[in-house]
């Protein structure tokens, strides 16, 4: 049954195989069996037997209350929200999926040692050195920054989690490359950080750097 304030709520085919699509945003209630909408993503059908009606707050979350939850929302990561003393959740955005749980991904965090190797006789631990693009090799992953400091990351995979003509972006496998841009200094490490909720397996990293002379 249809209410009046499900105006700006989406009505979204279930999908079956994955591959089937089709949301329309409600613009006006007309009754209780019937609602006027906004196409947002063209149907792959004009008739449809099941589908979904979307919702931007979630009631019923008391074993988190009065905390600070990650929200991944219908595939993306959308952002931390507070939950009230209530246990009622408000996101800023229509979502049919939502999966809610404290972050951790401020923990997730890989380090090198200092950069470098012997080469032609020289220690290139001991020489200035930047890097220039870092080969990221995935296996079933998705989100991800790497960098030679926390505080200067790159995105290995970037998804738009607002996005409706789509599906969520497939996880990673296999090479990723990301170039960089860096400082000289002898002292050099690399930075792997998972910046959202979701699986990040690194199974090997392959650094392009320039280096300079032993001063």
């Amino acid at each position: 049954d249809f209410t009046s304030g499900d105006v700006g709520k989406r009505i979204v085919y279930k999908t079956v195989t994955g591959y089937e699509w089709g949301v329309f945003e409600i613009t006006a209630y007309v009754d209780t069996d019937e609602v006027q909408v906004a196409v947002i993503n063209t149907p792959t059908a004009n008739t449809y037997s099941s589908w979904y009606l979307s919702a931007d707050t979630i009631t019923g979350l008391t074993d988190h209350a009065s905390q600070t939850v990650s929200v991944v929302g219908d595939g993306g990561y959308i952002a931390d929200f507070d939950v009230t003393a209530g246990g009622e959740l408000v996101l800023d955005r229509q979502v049919t999926v939502a999966v809610i749980g404290r972050n951790y991904a401020n923990k997730s965090l890989i380090k090198t040692f200092n950069l470098g190797f012997a080469m032609q006789g020289i220690n290139t631990q001991v020489t200035p050195k930047n890097v220039v693009r870092a080969g990221v090799r995935c296996a079933f992953s998705v989100g991800g920054e790497i960098g030679t400091s926390p505080y200067t990351m790159e995105p290995i995979q970037e998804f738009d989690p607002s996005g409706y003509y789509g599906l969520p972006p497939l996880p990673m496998d296999g090479d990723k490359d990301v170039r960089y841009t860096d400082e000289s200094s002898k002292e050099k490490c690399l930075y792997i950080k998972q910046s959202v909720p979701g699986p990040l397996r690194i199974t090997s990293v392959f650094i392009e750097a320039e280096y300079g002379t032993k001063q």
